[in-house]
């Protein structure tokens, strides 16, 4: 498991990020388990830790991770409190069911710890259990033909069955079979033979721990054994024998068309580490609708949009998921760490930050933010400064005459509009209301103002500046060809509440580091495989690649060289022997003969 990653698991089911629905992880249970040693240096134990990272390198919107009841117990419980931790702080929400499988129409009473984690969807509820009694042992078994010949190996002939279901278990599990395999019994030497059936219903033969079934009641659970001990399989309740493979099957809900190993041993193994297929059936069902969820396209809505949509927002194609964006927004929140970019959490300390950031670099409008905060101790002191100290304050920024009117103008309007330079009172307003007061004051925008909520009051806003628009625009997620304030609120009515944060701050830096306006530089790009951008690029490339070589073919076989044999079918058909050439790209078969013969002319 640890040298898999999720992109071969991907590959090898032909699939690719975003395409799963539901991943399933069953980590090697027996350094749990409280019939094995429970050793704390068992390589085993941190296996399921590779479940959190294939779930993190696939994005499946609902992640299961199954064991035995011992992991709660063992080291007081850190196991599982670091594999929930572990999804949670990737922004899953997880839960834990402790289900029996005799609550769910099996013949057994088997616990299963199922740890379910969800992405972006409600976490469902564990299924219900059933309102009928659980099936007994005779329930399930009676009907069953038993092989009395023993051979080498196990036959896994079919064999008749001896009645008719005496169950509706029973007879769920045989369907329209007429026979079954995997009858052939255990036979056992005389003296175990006696002492088996020395033994009432439940009790136990003590020197091999044998234990009879009770006819009227489920099996108590059915065990693989360890490294250190094979599995001890229950005895009969009537006869003095141990339950055949297909008996024990039967305990374990295994329908009957299922065959097992010849060995066994082998087909016990299977028994005892199994999740019992009716209860794997029901935990299936309930998380199946919330699984399936995380399809739904972006721009695919069962309500009315809470704003109206803007012309100027061309929306992707229906692989653009919510499930495709969450893992876009977490592999670049695991790039970046979610940089605030010194945004202030005071709202008006937040507007004159967005006012001196305009058109100018990082380094400038952090350096002159800091010399106005230096120089007025409140934005007051501010309003009553000279003619032309805060323009030459700021003039290193650039656009510093334009910069300082806009100050004065914004600080001018809070003042005379609540009698102080202070915004502390939007806290207590809605959203949207203080989206429509700051628009109104002069100079400030709906992305300003979406800034402002954000940052410093914390609401799940959604501003889009020109690196985010470029981001998503790459990605194809979406196409924006105008960023007006319609355009601004049906982006913010797309993106999940919970992601925008995160894209949005993390976009930014992507834009500023990586997906930059003239070179982007897609080959280091945490994003690149979900990117249309990229990937049109990378087929660009390859085709310039082969137009270059067949140039080149071109103008090397018009020009005469000394030393060189005419390219003619027979020494090309020479040099095509000792040499390969390998296209990895969907090119035509014409291309790749050129190139074939590009590549041999280079000799």
């Amino acid at each position: 498991m640890r040298s898999l990653t999720g992109e071969a698991i991907l590959r090898a089911g032909g699939l690719s990020l975003g395409d799963v629905d539901l991943m399933v992880a069953c980590p090697p249970c027996q350094g749990f388990s409280l019939l094995g040693r429970r050793d704390p240096e068992d390589e085993r134990n941190d296996l399921f830790q590779e479940a959190v990272r294939f779930a993190l390198d696939i994005g499946p919107t609902v992640l299961v991770v199954e064991n035995v009841p011992g992991i709660l117990s063992f080291e007081d419980g850190t196991a599982v409190e670091e594999l929930r931790d572990s999804l949670e702080t990737e922004g899953y929400e997880t839960d834990l069911w402790d289900l029996n499988a005799a609550d769910y129409g099996v013949a057994q009473s088997r616990r299963r710890i199922f740890i379910v984690a969800a992405d972006g969807v409600p976490l469902p509820d564990p299924p219900a259990a059933l309102r009928r009694p659980s099936p007994t042992v005779w329930d399930a078994i009676a009907d069953l033909p038993q092989a009395t010949r023993r051979t080498r190996p196990p036959t896994t002939s079919e064999f008749q069955y001896r009645s008719n279901p005496k169950s509706a278990y029973a007879r769920a599990l045989r369907g329209r079979r007429a026979g079954v395999a995997n009858c052939e019994v255990t036979h056992h030497s005389p003296e175990m033979v006696r002492r088996f059936a020395a033994l009432g219903p439940g009790e136990i033969d003590k020197p091999t721990h044998h234990r009879r079934l009770r006819p009227d009641k489920p099996a108590s659970t059915i065990t693989a054994g360890t490294r250190s001990r094979t599995a001890c399989r229950p005895i009969h309740p009537y006869r003095d024998r141990v339950l055949t493979v297909r008996e024990g099957a039967r305990l374990a809900g295994f329908p009957d068309w299922y065959r097992f190993p010849a060995t066994i041993s082998a087909a016990w193994e299977e028994i005892g580490n199994c999740v019992p297929p009716p209860l794997a059936e029901q935990v299936f069902v309930q998380l199946k609708e919330t699984a399936t969820s995380g399809r739904k396209p972006l721009w695919t809505v069962d309500a009315p949009r809470p704003v109206p949509a803007s012309r100027y927002v061309q929306p992707g194609p229906p692989n653009w998921t919510e499930r495709r964006l969450r893992i876009v927004v977490r592999r670049l929140s695991q790039q970046y760490g979610d940089p605030r970019h010194h945004n202030k959490d005071d709202p008006l300390d937040e507007l004159i930050f967005i006012i001196l950031s305009g058109k100018t670099s990082e380094e400038s409008y952090l350096r002159t933010f800091d010399a106005l905060k230096s120089r007025f101790p409140t934005w007051v002191d501010l309003l009553s400064s000279l003619p032309g100290e805060v323009e030459r304050l700021i003039s290193p920024g650039g656009l510093g005459r334009k910069k300082g009117n806009q100050i004065r103008r914004l600080l001018q309007a809070v003042s005379e509009g609540q009698g102080k330079a202070d915004l502390g009172y939007l806290r207590s307003m809605n959203t949207n209301e203080v989206e429509d007061f700051l628009v109104s004051l002069p100079g400030v925008g709906l992305k300003s103002a979406k800034c402002v909520t954000m940052y410093s009051l914390g609401r799940r806003s959604f501003p889009v500046d020109t690196h985010v628009r470029r981001v998503l625009t790459r990605l194809g997620m979406v196409a924006i060809s105008r960023l007006d304030d319609r355009a601004q609120d049906h982006l913010e009515s797309v993106v999940p509440p919970d992601l925008r944060y995160k894209l949005h701050v993390n976009a930014i830096t992507l834009g500023r580091v990586l997906c930059l306006p003239a070179k982007p530089r897609c080959q280091e790009c945490p994003v690149s495989e979900l990117c249309e951008f990229s990937r049109v690029r990378a087929q660009q490339e390859t085709a310039d690649s082969i137009q270059a070589s067949e140039a080149s073919m071109s103008s090397f076989s018009s020009s005469p060289v000394t030393g060189l044999a005419p390219l003619t079918r027979a020494n090309s058909e020479t040099a095509r022997r000792s040499s390969v050439l390998v296209v990895n790209s969907p090119v035509s078969q014409r291309s790749r003969k050129l190139s074939r013969s590009t590549f041999v002319s280079h000799l």
